[in-house]
């Protein structure tokens, strides 16, 4: 994720370009479910479901995908704590959330389906339940916060001198690049957003991280096999109608 490779850094232009194109589709797309959906009448709890994930799918466009893109381009040089642990908060808790709304929507649809006349999933029971994700989500997002920290990396003076000798000749953009790599240089320092495990970290921190990447894993596991199941059950369920 940091100290990223020559081969890595020449990828970013690409990756750049199609995170541009997610998140223009994304606010184009998200917007119109929005509208669609908040015009509709009904009280249905998939209309519900439908229109929350939209809204975090929205808000993801506008904030997560953005910052990514910044991140990637300045190679996790991040000087900036708060920055660093913001960009980890809103990346792990707009994905898992939408990760358990789209298992929702499935188990709504399971019990519409083939369960139809029992009432299980109402409104105000979708209402709490989107609550408790919130809230789970939020405690994850907070909680990675604090398996990552901004690091000052001392340089060597052998990089400092190379970087003093280089001829810059190049366009403009590399030269401002260099210029900018070079001061850092002159410096003697540079800041990068960085996982605990990739430097000095006590046990406690080796722990938290852990279980905040299992948690991760786990939540992720189960959606996939909460969504596969269930849409099974529902082809099974409509194919012998």
């Amino acid at each position: 994720m940091s100290l990223m490779t020559a081969n890595l850094s020449n990828q970013i232009p690409t990756v750049l370009i199609m995170l541009s194109i997610i998140c223009f589709i994304g606010i184009f797309g998200n917007i119109l479910v929005i509208i669609v959906y908040s015009l509709k009448q009904d009280r249905l709890t998939g209309t519900l479901f439908i229109l929350v994930l939209a809204i975090s799918d929205l808000l993801a466009c506008v904030t997560l995908i953005p910052g990514t893109m910044i991140i990637e381009y300045i190679e996790w040089n991040i000087d900036s704590t708060f920055l660093c642990k913001f960009y980890y908060f809103i990346n792990n808790t707009f994905i898992p959330f939408s990760s358990l709304l789209i298992s929702c929507i499935a188990f709504d649809r399971y019990f519409c389906l083939c369960h139809p006349f029992k009432n299980i999933l109402t409104r105000d029971r979708a209402k709490h339940v989107i609550f408790i994700l919130i809230l789970i989500c939020s405690i994850l997002g907070l909680s990675s916060t604090f398996t990552v920290r901004v690091e000052q990396i001392q340089l060597d003076d052998i990089n400092i001198n190379n970087h003093r000798h280089s001829n810059i000749t190049r366009d403009y953009n590399l030269t401002m690049k260099l210029d900018y790599s070079m001061n850092s240089y002159y410096k003697n320092e540079k800041f990068e957003c960085t996982e605990i495990l990739k430097l000095n970290h006590t046990m406690i921190e080796t722990v938290l991280y852990q279980i905040v990447q299992k948690s991760q894993t786990f939540s992720y596991i189960l959606c996939i096999l909460c969504v596969v199941t269930l849409y099974i059950l529902i082809y099974r369920s409509v194919s012998k109608k």
